[in-house]
Order: C-alpha cells, then structure tokens, then sequence
C-alpha cells in the first residue's frame, strides 16, 4: 500500500510535471521512487480551483502507477473534454487530487453481495467498463439492486448485466492524496 510520504511525492512529482509541460509541452523525465510504482492500478486526477473542477483525468484500463499518472495529469490539464486547456497563469490557484484504486477483489454473486461503506464498484463487461465511486455507493448502500443498475448504466450496459456469468464485478477501495489548500 502506499503511504502518505509516497503520496506526497507523488503530489510533488505530478506538480512538477504540470508546471514544466505548461512552460516547455514537453513530459518531464523523472524517476519515481515509489516501492509500488509499477503496479497496475486505477488512477483518477482531479486539478480544482477552488471547490469547482478545473480539469480531471481516469484510467479505464489498470496500468503502471507511474508513468500513467504523469500521462494522467497532463491530460486532466489539457485534454479534458469539459474544460479549457490550463494556462501556466492559474496553477498558482489549482489544487491536484490523486486517487488510486486498490485491493479489487472479484464479486461471484452479486445478487448476494452485501455492500461495505468504504468500497466501490467497477464493473467490465465486452469492451465497456464501469465505476461507482465509495461516496456514490455509500449514497445507495441501502439498496443493492439500484447500486449495480447505477454500475451497470455508468459502463452504457442493460441495467441487468451484472448478473451476467461473464460480466466481470468487482470491489475496490480508494486511497487518496491531496495538495493541502
């Protein structure tokens, strides 16, 4: 698991990156000394300004946790769908956020699955992936059905395919790290 000295080197390496491609629109080379960096992961950054997202990036497939997430955060920078490209003049306002997904562990019979509060979901069926975060599970933990519908129509499937044999459930948990404000 990653720690919290990890995960605040991470925060500097990604801060570090996004100021030198901002000025130079190249990838800083640097190495990651970080116990786990090759271990495939799910990876999500979210840059904020203020309370409002100024940009935001996820993995849809598990990969290294670095380089990807240097990859990551450039994309939530400049290639994030919603919003303008970051200019070099605001990252004194943005704020980064990391968070890597862990422990997935696969769920057999989802009709007998009984929800913790501090897990989320994913589900990968034919090409199409889905993921509910632990805050939007805790939401509906009450009533499981709704939990991996939701799932379900997040990955653009029926709202039953979680009960499909091949479809491919599992929990996870979230460590995040964040720049303090």
């Amino acid at each position: 698991m990653i720690s919290l000295e990890e995960g605040t080197k991470l925060l500097v390496l990604c801060r570090k990156t996004l100021v030198y491609y901002l000025k130079t629109r190249k990838i800083l080379e640097c190495d990651c000394d970080i116990t786990e960096k090759n271990k495939p992961v799910l990876l999500d950054v979210c840059l904020w300004d203020g309370k409002e997202i100024r940009g935001q990036a996820t993995t849809h497939q598990k990969a290294p946790l670095w380089p990807t997430l240097q990859e990551l955060v450039i994309q939530a920078a400049t290639g994030d769908p919603k919003q303008l490209p970051l200019q070099s003049g605001e990252l004194s306002r943005i704020t980064l956020t990391i968070a890597i997904f862990i422990h997935f562990k696969k769920l057999s019979k989802p009709e007998l699955t009984r929800i913790g509060t501090q897990q989320g979901l994913c589900i990968t069926f034919k090409n199409n992936r889905g993921v509910l975060w632990p805050k939007e599970v805790e939401a509906l933990r009450h009533d499981e059905r709704k939990v991996f519908e939701l799932l379900c129509q997040k990955a653009i499937l029926p709202p039953h395919s979680y009960l499909n044999p091949q479809a491919l459930l599992e929990s996870f948990e979230v460590i995040q790290f964040s720049e303090k404000t």
